[in-house]
C-alpha cells in the first residue's frame, strides 16, 4: 500500500506479543474509546494519585500509541513503551512468554480504569450484598469505581442463589467487563453450535457441587444450591469471551467447535432480566486464537472506520478480508457495540504494512 491509511498501522511483534497486539488492535477500533484518547479527553481525568494506579503512566502511553495508530505516518509501529510500562507494573507479564490474550485485554482495561478513576483515592472493597437493589449496588460500586472504561465496557448481572433444603434466596447485583459464555453445552455434541445457545447455557440454572457448597443464613449450615446468573445492565461496548480451554486430567485442552455468532442485528433485550429498550448490537471485532494454549497464535479482525471494510491484524501484517471468514472456530473473544449504522464491507482485497 503506497500510502498509510489511519488506523491501519500494524503492530511489530516484540517476542510472543501476538497476544496483547492482538488486544491492542480490538480496542484501537473501539471508536468511542479511542476518540475519548485522540481528542485529548482523557488528560482531564487522569488521577495520578490513585495507589491502585500506575501514576498515569499507562494511560497517556495507551493514548500515545492511538495516535500513532491513526496518525497514518508510517505502516508499523514498536509498542515497546507501552510494554516496558505494562511488564514493569505486573509480574505477570515480566517474562517475555505466551500469555492469554482475554486475560491481558482485562489486566489492561482495569489499568486504565484506574488511572482514569474520577472517584478519586480509594480502596477497591465491594462486595455484593444479599436482597440488595440493583441501583443501589451499582450506585455504591460506581462512587469508587467511576471511570470512562466503567461508563463504556461494565455491565451488571444479578446471581441467585437458592438452598436447596430450606429454598432460601440470596440475591446480589454484580458488575462485569465482559461476559464468558460456555461453547461446548453439555447437552449437545454438535460440532457447531450458536451464540443464542451459549447464551441459554450460561443464563441456565445450575447445581453447586459437593465440593462447593453454598451457607445457607436460614439453615445456619452449608446446604447443597443452585446459582443462576442473569444480565440486569448491558454496557455501551459489550465483550464476550468463548470459553475454549478448559482443565481435564490435569492439563488444560482447547475446544475448537465453531460457534456461529451473528455480524450485525443482535438483540440481547431477551437474556435482559430488565427490559432496557434497544439493546441490539453489532459486531466490529474479535481476537482469534490458533494452536494450544502454551504456544498458540493470536490475531485480531476489525472494521476500520477510515475505509468501513474489515481487515485482518497479524502482529506486523494487515490483509483486508470479507466478513464471511469471520465466523471461524477460531474466534475467541467478540467484540460488539449498540447498534447506529451497520457495518459497510466493500470488496476484499489484500492490504500490505510491511
Amino acid at each position: 500500500m503506497d500510502e498509510c491509511i489511519p488506523g491501519l498501522t500494524s503492530l511489530i511483534n516484540l517476542g510472543n506479543t501476538c497476544f496483547m497486539n492482538s488486544a491492542l488492535q480490538c480496542l484501537s477500533n473501539t471508536t468511542n474509546l479511542r476518540n475519548y484518547f485522540l481528542e485529548g479527553k482523557y488528560r482531564h481525568e487522569l488521577n495520578r494519585g490513585n495507589p491502585l494506579g500506575t501514576d498515569g503512566v499507562i494511560a497517556e502511553l495507551f493514548a500515545e500509541l492511538i495516535r500513532e495508530i491513526w496518525g497514518a505516518q508510517q505502516p508499523s509501529i514498536d509498542p515497546c513503551k507501552l510494554k516496558a510500562a505494562i511488564y514493569y507494573n505486573s509480574q505477570a507479564y515480566a517474562e517475555n512468554e505466551q500469555q492469554d490474550c482475554q486475560e491481558f485485554l482485562v489486566y489492561l482495561l482495569d489499568a486504565l480504569h484506574e488511572d482514569l478513576n474520577r472517584a478519586g483515592n480509594v480502596n477497591q472493597d465491594h462486595n455484593p450484598v444479599e436482597s440488595d437493589t440493583a441501583l443501589g449496588s451499582w450506585e455504591r460500586y460506581k462512587s469508587k469505581n467511576d471511570s470512562f472504561i466503567v461508563d463504556t465496557f461494565q455491565g451488571q448481572y444479578r446471581s441467585t442463589v437458592t438452598c436447596t433444603r430450606c429454598h432460601k434466596l440470596s440475591v446480589s447485583y454484580e458488575p462485569f467487563m465482559y461476559l464468558t459464555l460456555p461453547v461446548s453445552p453439555s447437552r449437545t455434541l454438535l460440532k457447531t453450535i450458536t451464540l443464542e445457545q451459549c447464551f441459554k447455557e450460561f443464563t441456565k440454572e445450575e447445581q453447586l457441587g459437593e465440593d462447593n457448597r453454598w451457607f445457607c443464613a436460614n439453615c445456619q449450615e452449608y446446604q447443597q444450591a443452585t446459582k443462576r446468573i442473569e444480565l440486569w445492565r448491558l454496557p455501551e461496548i459489550l465483550i464476550i469471551h468463548l470459553k475454549r480451554f478448559c482443565h481435564a486430567a490435569s492439563r488444560q485442552t482447547k475446544v475448537d467447535m465453531l460457534v456461529d455468532f451473528p455480524l450485525d442485528g443482535v438483540d440481547l433485550n431477551p437474556w435482559l432480566t430488565k427490559s432496557s429498550g434497544n439493546m441490539t448490537y453489532t459486531l466490529y471485532a474479535t481476537v482469534n486464537h490458533f494452536g494450544c494454549m502454551e504456544s498458540g497464535h493470536y490475531t485480531a479482525f476489525a472494521s476500520n472506520e477510515s475505509t468501513k471494510c474489515w481487515f485482518e491484524f497479524n502482529d506486523a501484517h494487515i490483509r483486508k478480508i470479507d466478513p464471511i471468514s469471520l465466523v471461524d472456530p477460531s474466534a475467541y473473544m467478540l467484540f460488539y457495540k449498540l447498534q447506529n449504522d451497520p457495518v459497510v464491507a466493500k470488496v476484499p482485497g489484500e492490504v500490505s504494512s510491511s
